[in-house]
């Protein structure tokens, strides 16, 4: 079954196996389907708009019948896709005032299998132009009916109305979903700021909205975070909780003993009247840290990461929603989540004890998705954008495999794609980097599948890979290679598609990310490091007995967690999927 990247420009030509079709099945709006050119299922790896990859959009390695967009003159509204099983999943465009790129574009997914019907539509594109962007409280207000429709047990929309503490009740009922919201108060700083946390008796909610005591709803740049959440702070600069300065989201790990946590901040911005956001995982000290950003904010009426003196906090605020940059050089701590230095951000890693199939391990990027703009290999060797796969290719892992415990010398590079199928027999993708011993690195593409060897889940394919370089003096000799697998291995190259992305004068996202950096030149070049175990997210120790109770407690934790770690994931509940996706995060 085909693979595609798809361009939903309507100035894009769709690429060799994809058709695209106009039509005009609404009145006054544009659409476009998307279909294989043979009319067989698919899969697409990336969505991009005009080069871009489109964010809040998790779609690897899932198969699907074909694929709808909606547009208002030249304003992307709506993204319908169908999946192999009928299912229907909408993308919504959050913030119409942005470039699409910049966009996080919201997920719905309706109860029943039917499709939203055409009046349905007209609604939510009604509601998308009005709001400049899909506004779900107005949405449920005006029309709950439909809404209802569209609605999930863990939408919530936050009241920062209800901050009355001691004189009042400390609860308020989420007006979609009716849960119940408890407020507790905190002093940070010797008082010099307040802290308020809405907390939940179950944990796990999406965020709708956040309605500001002024009686509208946060405009957020971009648009609100899509993935599943397990907390929600807001830290104040005066005792009366009339300024709101930062709204902290703290995004669900359902496997922490492999990832560090992430959180998004949502910081107050006078310039516009809307709300700046960027992603994280580096902790930052709510005791020495925390206040120096909340002045900053105060100081400038919006964060300005420049403005803040000293560079391990600058170096903690990267924006991680950007394309990460990855030093294979530079591994010096051992038997936990640690962090180095590179293009400005700290890179979480981890160095595995024992080793694998002969060689010492280590894991870079050590969060459940992301994608690369460039790896160093070794202090004269990079790979770039002609040789990896194209920016906005998400990834699940990074392994860089070296010959011995100095991690000096490193043989093979291991990209293992997203994998988010609800079918057992999915495919999963994995990229792989050989070293010639001249500094000469071939990429490979490998689609195999998972195997169930009495209850065990394996991925026989991956194993034979690392025992032929083992075998062959840390190389991979192709024509042997392929011979030894069952899976389809290719020799890979990017060169190409690049190229005709290039005469189609697509912008890269890559230009993007650097031309809005803030002042990466000023950051030093020192290492970071964890100071102490404040420094370190809880459960970031791994070892074998951890893994051992992960499987333990495989129904209870790891259904959760995969019902939980992406929007989508709900709708995949089947139980091959669960026990592969334990597989991978156990290795």
């Amino acid at each position: 079954m085909h693979r595609y990247m798809i361009d939903v420009s309507p100035n894009v030509t769709a690429r060799e196996g994809i058709k695209c079709d106009k039509n005009n099945e609404i009145a006054g709006y544009e659409s476009f389907r998307y279909t294989s050119s043979d009319g067989q299922p698919f899969y697409i790896s990336v969505l991009y708009f005009n080069g871009r990859p489109l964010k809040g959009i998790i779609l690897s390695i899932i198969r699907i019948n074909y694929l709808k967009t909606y547009f208002k003159e030249d304003k992307l509204l709506l993204i319908h896709i169908v999946l192999y099983d009928a299912t229907n999943i909408y993308y919504l465009n959050q913030d119409t005032t942005a470039e699409v790129g910049d966009v996080t574009f919201t997920e719905i997914t309706p109860q029943s299998k039917q499709p939203i019907d055409t009046s349905e539509l007209t609604l939510i594109f009604s509601n998308i132009e009005t709001n400049g962007g899909f506004n779900f409280p107005e949405f449920y207000r005006r029309d709950r009916s439909t809404a209802l429709q569209i609605f999930s047990d863990l939408d919530l929309v936050f009241n920062l109305e209800r901050t009355s503490l001691g004189s009042g009740p400390n609860n308020y009922l989420s007006e979609i979903s009716t849960r119940n919201i408890a407020l507790k108060e905190n002093e940070i700083s010797n008082g010099s700021f307040k802290k308020v946390k809405h907390a939940l008796v179950d944990k796990s909610f999406k965020i709708k909205g956040i309605k500001l005591r002024n009686g509208n709803y946060m405009k957020v740049k971009g648009g609100l975070p899509t993935g599943i959440l397990e907390g929600f702070n807001v830290y104040y600069r005066d005792s009366d909780y009339s300024n709101p300065l930062l709204v902290e989201l703290l995004e669900i790990c359902p496997l922490p003993d492999n990832y560090v946590k992430t959180k998004f901040y949502l910081t107050m911005n006078e310039d516009d009247g809307r709300w700046d956001i960027r992603k994280i995982f580096s902790v930052v000290d709510e005791k020495t840290e925390l206040p120096t950003l909340l002045q900053n904010i105060v100081t400038h009426n919006r964060l300005m990461v420049d403005g803040i003196i000293g560079g391990e906090l600058k170096n903690k605020l990267y924006d991680i929603r950007q394309c990460f940059s990855i030093d294979l050089t530079q591994v010096p701590s051992l038997g936990r989540i640690s962090y180095y230095l590179f293009d400005g951000m700290c890179i979480p890693y981890r160095r595995e004890k024992d080793p694998v199939g002969g060689y010492y391990l280590v894991r870079h990027a050590t969060i459940p998705h992301f994608t690369i703009q460039r790896i160093k290999v070794t202090k004269t060797k990079e790979l770039t954008e002609d040789n990896i796969p194209p920016l906005g290719t998400l990834f699940g892992r990074l392994n860089a495999y070296y010959t011995d415990n100095s991690y000096k010398d490193v043989v093979l590079i291991e990209l293992e794609c997203l994998e988010h199928s609800e079918f057992e027999d999915s495919p999963i993708f994995f990229y792989y980097y050989s070293n010639d011993g001249k500094d000469n690195w071939t990429g490979y593409e490998l689609e195999t599948t998972v195997s169930d060897e009495d209850g065990l889940w394996t991925i026989p394919d991956k194993d034979a890979l690392i025992a032929h370089i083992k075998e062959n003096d840390n190389k991979i000799i192709f024509e042997r290679l392929k011979k030894e697998l069952t899976g389809k291995l290719t020799m890979y190259s990017s060169s190409v598609s690049d190229k005709k992305r290039k005469e189609q004068d697509i912008v890269k996202e890559i230009d993007k990310s650097t031309e809005k950096r803030e002042s990466t030149e000023s950051m030093p070049n020192s290492k970071f490091a964890p100071k102490s175990e404040h420094d370190i997210h809880s459960g970031e120790k791994f070892d074998a007995l951890g893994c051992g109770i992960g499987v333990t407690f495989g129904i209870i934790a790891i259904c959760v967690g995969i019902y939980l770690v992406f929007p989508s994931i709900k709708r995949f509940t089947h139980h091959h999927t669960i026990q592969k996706f334990m597989y991978r995060r156990c290795i």
